[in-house]
This record gives structure tokens, C-alpha cells and sequence, in this order.
């Protein structure tokens, strides 16, 4: 049992060399996010304020104001369920969300209720469901606004 703890916590040590390191890079590099990055992006072990900031930093990068919409939209939300949307906006299945946010997957389970309950979701709605439905009224909202050109 030990030895698997050891394990495990060489491996998480590893991560997070891994994610200082692809951040490291997108300082020097400030360049457009290719297709590794977005890989890359979608492995971040989220546990700590800073682990966070530097997520949401690059997660921007690659869906520019993204999380400020959603959080305008839903001012309701706590940072912890829009920090779940985006994770899922990252199609991460809830086990791997579980694991970047070193939580347990019925804790994420009690997320997506938290944030069924609190939007009036309907139950048989997935959260990848009410993101694609998110970024529709988000879309047409847009239109709406820009103004004719001439």
C-alpha cells in the first residue's frame, strides 16, 4: 500500500512538472494555441489558486472569453461549477475531471447537480447538453446585437 501511495504521488509530482513546464513554454511562446497545446491544456491538475489561474490563463487562449460569458450569464455559479464547465467545455469525461480537480467523481456528480439545481436545468440534460445550448443563445445573442453594415 505504501509503495502504491509512492506511486501515485511520483506521478503527481510529474504532472505538475509537466504542466510548469507547458506553461513555462506559453510564456516564451505567446503565439496562437496549436492542436498540441489544446492536448496538453486538457491534462492540468488543477489544486491550487495558482494551478488555477494559470488553467484559466491558458483555457482563455484557446476559448477567448469564454469564461467570462459564462460567468456573466450565470452570475449564480460559484467558481468552483464554472470551474466544471470549463473543464467540461474540454470534453473531460467526469472521472478526469474528478482527477485534474483531485476530487472524488461523486463530488462531481454533486457539481452538476448544484448547477442542474440552481439554473432550473432539466434532469435528463448532460452538462455537454447545456454548454452546446449555452453557446447557441450566446451566438444568437451576439447577432442580435451587432449592427447592420454598410
Amino acid at each position: 500500500m505504501i509503495k502504491e501511495a509512492r506511486e501515485q504521488l511520483q506521478l503527481f509530482r510529474t504532472k505538475l512538472k509537466q504542466n510548469s513546464e507547458l506553461i513555462a513554454k506559453l510564456k516564451r511562446d505567446s503565439q496562437k494555441f496549436d492542436e498540441s497545446d489544446y492536448a496538453e491544456i486538457r491534462t492540468f491538475t488543477i489544486l491550487t489558486k495558482e494551478d488555477w489561474n494559470n488553467f484559466k490563463k491558458q483555457f482563455n487562449k484557446v476559448y477567448p472569453n469564454y469564461y467570462y460569458l459564462l460567468r456573466e450569464t450565470y452570475p449564480q455559479l460559484s467558481r468552483s461549477e464554472l470551474r466544471y464547465l470549463c473543464l467540461v467545455k474540454l470534453n473531460l469525461s467526469q472521472s478526469e475531471i474528478a482527477s485534474a480537480l483531485a476530487v472524488s467523481d461523486s463530488t462531481i456528480r454533486v457539481t452538476w447537480h448544484r448547477i442542474r439545481k440552481k439554473l432550473k436545468i432539466d434532469k435528463t440534460k448532460t452538462p455537454e447538453e447545456f454548454l452546446k445550448r449555452f453557446e447557441k443563445l450566446d451566438k444568437q445573442s451576439s447577432m442580435q446585437t451587432e449592427k447592420p453594415q454598410n
